[in-house]
C-alpha cells in the first residue's frame, strides 16, 4: 500500500503516462528477484576453459565445483557441429 501511495505522488511531478504507470504498478506487484549464490570458480576451469578454447578455436564455459559441474561448447549450425565433432574425434 505504501509503495502505490509513493507511485501515485510521482505521477503528476514526473508527468507519468499511462502506460508508464501500468509499467511501475506491475513491478511493485511482482515477487522480488531471488538472489542467486555464485559458487566459487574452481581454478582449474578456467585453465580447461583456455585449453579446449585454444584447441576448437570456440567459447567455452566450465562451472560447476568440486563434485560436479558443467561444460558449455558454443557452435554456430549444424555444420559447425559437425566440424566441432569432429574435433572431438566422435564422428560414427
Amino acid at each position: 500500500e505504501e509503495m502505490m501511495i509513493a507511485l501515485a505522488k510521482r505521477i503528476p511531478s514526473e508527468e507519468l503516462s499511462v502506460r508508464a504507470i501500468e509499467k511501475l504498478a506491475q513491478r511493485i506487484n511482482e515477487d522480488p528477484p531471488k538472489k542467486r549464490m555464485r559458487k566459487a570458480a574452481v581454478p582449474y576451469f578456467k585453465e580447461v576453459e583456455l585449453s579446449l578454447h585454444e584447441h576448437l578455436g570456440r567459447k567455452v564455459h566450465v562451472s560447476g565445483d568440486e563434485k560436479k559441474g558443467v561444460l558449455q561448447i558454443e557452435f554456430y549450425g549444424q555444420e559447425d557441429l559437425s566440424a566441432l565433432m569432429q574435433a572431438l574425434h566422435l564422428n560414427k
